[in-house]
């Protein structure tokens, strides 16, 4: 998945997060193919430490994905999302789980709605990419 791999970027680290490993969590998220098991380990670690990121929540739905663990992934960008609703990554991130769970509706709606969110920032090459997802869906219906 291009928007998942490619448009992933590190939080802003500091404080206690910083300590209870989010740090290392974010080096290992970017390093999935190596060490995914150990990147959901920091990652929780870092929720415990601050239920209220949704960055974080967002990462470890990541490498959730990537260990296939689709359920999970979706609980934690759910989770994401309610936390942040304009988190736009966390959309398509999501859309991508749904995907894999045969939710192709779901998967639309949230490509819909990362792809709003991207044109708002500007961010025109993933609005373009989400919009063909979504005609790639629909016609696959």
């Amino acid at each position: 998945p291009a928007l998942l791999a490619a448009r992933t970027t590190a939080p802003r680290v500091s404080g206690p997060a910083l300590r209870g490993g989010l740090g290392r969590a974010v080096a290992r998220h970017h390093h999935v193919d190596v060490v995914p098991r150990q990147a959901v380990a920091d990652f929780t670690r870092a929720i415990e430490l601050d239920r209220d990121r949704a960055e974080t929540y967002n990462y470890r739905g990541t490498s959730y994905f990537w260990l296939k663990q689709f359920q999970k992934a979706l609980a934690d960008y759910d989770r994401a999302l309610e936390l942040d609703p304009n988190l736009t990554l966390a959309y398509y991130n999501r859309g991508y789980v749904r995907i894999e769970l045969g939710d192709k509706a779901g998967a639309i709606e949230d490509f819909r709605q990362g792809a709003a969110l991207s044109k708002q920032e500007g961010d025109t090459v993933s609005e373009q990419e989400a919009l063909k997802i979504i005609q790639d869906l629909e016609q696959s219906k």
